[in-house]
């Protein structure tokens, strides 16, 4: 009784971690095994509580555990004697099960995604909705007014996307040199600060945010005061050789808006009635006759100033920041990720995991015993192998054929 007790006491959590794995293992084994009867599997799982308790307790020690839980998973994937060389994992029965769980798993991932995303379309209009609530909650927790859509900047969003996927470039400037707000209208919206953030490669609006507000300079376009709207656009083509889905985000602020601010703010600030001028004031040059110093605006004389203005308006938006460097996120490093994301990952990851589980449990077959072997199980095997490629490569819905990384520009 003191051995046990003192057994207990030295084995380090490290050990305990890696028995509970095995543990965990020969379970998800004994569960594909005896999916078909369901009272053995009771049995199964009872004997497998007895064995831990026992283990916990010092009733049995680990080699023992160890031996007896080793015992099924030879039985399930080893060729030997006792199962006629033919493992029970490749026999027809699993075989069949591996199968119709991969194809109920497919085809409950896809119409999931079709029930979300009927259409690119649809998911253009629900990610373009969810991006401007989005950027609106970022903007009340840091205290900024929020934006209005604008149809204008959303135009231009569209415009610079779609010449995008057509020239196949992803970049604020176009290959010529084009800026960005060179796509807005200066007729119809005559801006006076304007930027741009780029996304590609996601399937929700959660992710992309998630991601942009992790940049500094594109949550500095998100959160800035200077902006007062805002205009998103969402597409779907083929970019970069690859499908992929497209976000622009235009936002602005108008000339108009910026005085009828400026307006306000003199109304409010308006103070006491200026102090009468002295009797014989120093006079003051006109226009004309001012010299600007070296670097100094030049004066505005009357005619002048509509045009003075909306130079200057330029050179304040093409002075706004942009991001010139590709950043690249991981999407599973995201908390945000809706369960769109989650199905398309987890639906990849359980393909490939039970592809390579078909794979090593074949090879075992073969090499272990290799004199003996058994053709009728080796082609159902690789029937089974080839399904399941064909589940893993081929994606039904758009969204699947999106990458995992989501680029930020």
């Amino acid at each position: 009784m003191f051995n046990r007790a003192h057994r207990r006491k030295t084995e380090t959590p490290s050990k305990w971690k890696m028995i509970r794995t095995v543990a965990f293992l020969v379970n998800v084994a004994g569960a594909i095994f005896f999916l078909r009867y369901p009272k053995r599997f009771k049995k199964y799982l009872r004997d497998q509580r007895q064995e831990l308790t026992e283990l916990q307790t010092g009733e049995e020690d680990v080699g023992r555990f160890l031996k007896d839980s080793s015992r099924l998973l030879k039985d399930f994937f080893v060729p030997y004697a006792g199962n006629g060389h033919r493992p029970r994992a490749l026999r027809p029965k699993s075989l069949v099960t591996y199968a119709t769980v991969a194809l109920l798993v497919k085809a409950a991932a896809t119409g999931f995604l079709f029930f979300t995303y009927p259409t690119p379309a649809s998911l253009s209009a629900i990610v373009t909705e969810r991006m401007i609530e989005l950027i609106n909650e970022a903007r009340t927790e840091s205290g900024v007014a929020t934006l209005a859509p604008s149809q204008l900047l959303t135009e231009a969003a569209q415009a610079k996307g779609a010449d995008m996927i057509d020239r196949d470039y992803f970049a604020h400037d176009t290959p010529e040199g084009k800026r960005p707000w060179q796509w807005i209208n200066r007729q119809q919206y005559d801006y006076v600060n304007a930027g741009e953030n780029l996304a590609m490669d996601f399937v929700s609006a959660e992710v992309v945010q998630a991601a942009l507000m992790q940049s500094p300079s594109h949550r500095k376009n998100i959160v800035n005061p200077k902006y007062q709207e805002v205009g998103i656009a969402v597409l779907h083509g083929e970019l970069n050789g690859r499908e992929t889905i497209l976000l622009v985000e235009f936002f602005g602020t108008q000339r108009k808006d910026t005085r009828v601010a400026t307006t306000a703010g003199t109304l409010k600030t308006a103070g006491p009635s200026p102090k009468p001028e002295p009797a014989n004031p120093t006079p003051v040059p006109t226009a004309a006759e001012q010299t600007p110093t070296p670097g100094e605006t030049p004066p505005v004389v009357a005619g002048e100033e509509t045009e003075v203005i909306a130079e200057a308006a330029a050179e304040e938006a093409v002075s706004e920041p942009l991001n010139q460097t590709l950043i690249v996120v991981g999407q599973p490093q995201l908390r945000s990720r809706t369960l769109v994301d989650r199905v398309i990952e987890y639906s990849n990851v359980f393909f490939l995991a039970l592809l390579v589980f078909v794979i090593i449990t074949l090879f075992l077959n073969i090499v272990i015993k290799i004199r003996i072997q058994h053709p009728a199980v080796i082609l159902q095997t690789v029937a089974v192998v080839a399904l399941l490629l064909v589940l893993t490569l081929v994606k039904f819905h758009f969204a699947e054929q999106v990458p995992s990384q989501l680029l930020i520009l």
